[in-house]
C-alpha cells in the first residue's frame, strides 16, 4: 500500500474529510462536487468546490501509480485498481473514465475489525471459529455486511489459533494482523485471476482456513466445495438474499445432484443478513442456518419447508422474519420499518 505524507492536495485532503465525517466512500469525477456515502449510507455533497483536472493528475501521482498507468489516463479506456494510505487513513481506489471525464471511487478501509459482540451476532455464530473443517457461508445482498462478517470470524480464529490462514479477496477489505495465527492475503490480479485459481493455489500451501471473498461462479463452488471437504475451513461469501436463495445458488447447475449432496456434506453453517437502516444506526438482521442430521437431510432431500420449521424451532437458529420481530420486540428498531 503506497504511503500519502504529504496530504497538501486536494484529493488526500477530502479523503481526510470524508473520514471525519465518517464516511464509507469518497466519490470523485472531474468537474463535479465531490460526495460520500455517509455511515447511514446515503450520498451526500461533501462540499461545493469542483474537482479540477490537475487536482485528480496531482493525487494519482502521489499516490505513485506505475508508469504505465500514468501515461495511460488519456486512453479511451481505462481502470484501475490501487491502494493508498492518506494520514494513516488506508483507501481502496478504483480510477475510471466516464463519458464526462475521469473519475475516482474511494472506499475509506475501518480502522480495525469489529468484534463478533459489536456486530450483535448471537453465540450460536462466534461458536463457528471453533470449527476445524467444512464451509462457512454467509449471504447478503451488496453491503450487508457480508465481508466484515467473515473478517471477524477470522479475528477470532486468529486470536485464538496457531493456524496458518489463506485469504483470497477482490477486493481487500480488511488487513489482518498475525495474532496466533500466520494470515496471507491474496488480492486478485495478475497472478491469480480466479477465486477457483486462488483456492486451489492455496491448497498447496498447507492451510487450516482458506477465506474467500466471494463465490462468483459454479468452478469457484465446485473447487470451495473440494477444500472444504478435503478436511479445511473454508469461510466465504455469496450474493443471496436468504438461505433457501443461498442453497439455490450453490446448487442449480446441471451438477445439481453432486453439488447438493456436496454441500449436504460439508456445510457446518449458512448465515443470511441484511442491515436494517434506522434514523440513528444500522441493525444486522440475520438468518442462521446450522450442521445437523435433520438440516443435513432437509437439504439433501430439498425439503425448504422442513428446513424452515427446523430453523424456527432450534436453538441457535433462526429465520430472519423471527429475529425481524424480536428486534421490533427488543425496540432495536421501531415498529413502522419494514423488513
Amino acid at each position: 500500500m503506497n504511503c500519502i505524507t504529504d496530504v497538501k492536495d486536494k484529493i488526500s485532503k477530502l479523503i481526510i474529510k470524508a473520514y471525519q465525517h465518517k464516511a464509507s466512500d469518497l466519490f470523485i469525477r472531474e468537474n463535479m462536487y465531490p460526495y460520500i456515502r455517509n455511515n447511514l449510507g446515503k450520498i451526500e455533497m461533501l462540499e461545493d468546490d469542483f474537482i479540477k483536472d490537475s487536482q485528480m493528475i496531482s493525487f494519482l501521482k502521489k499516490a505513485e501509480q506505475l508508469s504505465d498507468f500514468l501515461s495511460s489516463l488519456d486512453f479511451v479506456i481505462t481502470d484501475s485498481d490501487f491502494f493508498v494510505s492518506v494520514a494513516n487513513i488506508n483507501c481502496r481506489c478504483h480510477f475510471y473514465k466516464t463519458i464526462k471525464g475521469r473519475a475516482i471511487a474511494i472506499r475509506l478501509l475501518p480502522d480495525k475489525i469489529p468484534s463478533l459482540n459489536k456486530l450483535g451476532l448471537p453465540e450460536s455464530v462466534k461458536l463457528l471459529a471453533d470449527k476445524k473443517s467444512g464451509l462457512i457461508i454467509v449471504s447478503g445482498p451488496t453491503g450487508s455486511g457480508k465481508s466484515t462478517t467473515i473478517a471477524s470470524i477470522i479475528d477470532v480464529i486468529n486470536q485464538k489459533y496457531n493456524y496458518h490462514i489463506i485469504t483470497i479477496e477482490d477486493p481487500i477489505e480488511y488487513t489482518f494482523e498475525n495474532k496466533k495465527s500466520i494470515i496471507s492475503q491474496i488480492l486478485l490480479g495478475k497472478n491469480i485471476t480466479s477465486f477457483a485459481q486462488g483456492i486451489k493455489a492455496s491448497m498447496r500451501e498447507n492451510p487450516n482456513v482458506i477465506m474467500i471473498g466471494e463465490l462468483r461462479t459454479l468452478e469457484d463452488i465446485k473447487v470451495a466445495l473440494f477444500a472444504a471437504e478435503s478436511g479445511h475451513l473454508v469461510i466465504t461469501t455469496l450474493h443471496a438474499d436468504n438461505i433457501i436463495d443461498a442453497l439455490d445458488r450453490v446448487t442449480n447447475y446441471e451438477e445439481k445432484l453432486k453439488l447438493k449432496n456436496l454441500l449436504a456434506n460439508t456445510f457446518q453453517a449458512i448465515i443470511a443478513q441484511k442491515l436494517i437502516t434506522t434514523k440513528e444506526h444500522k441493525v444486522l438482521c440475520l438468518e442462521i442456518l446450522l450442521r445437523n442430521d435433520a438440516t443435513i437431510n432437509c437439504i439433501k432431500n430439498e425439503d425448504y419447508t422442513s428446513l424452515i420449521n427446523i430453523m424456527k424451532s432450534t436453538p441457535g437458529m433462526m429465520t430472519m422474519q423471527d429475529h425481524f420481530n424480536t428486534l421490533k420486540e427488543q425496540g432495536i428498531i421501531s415498529k413502522e420499518i419494514k423488513l
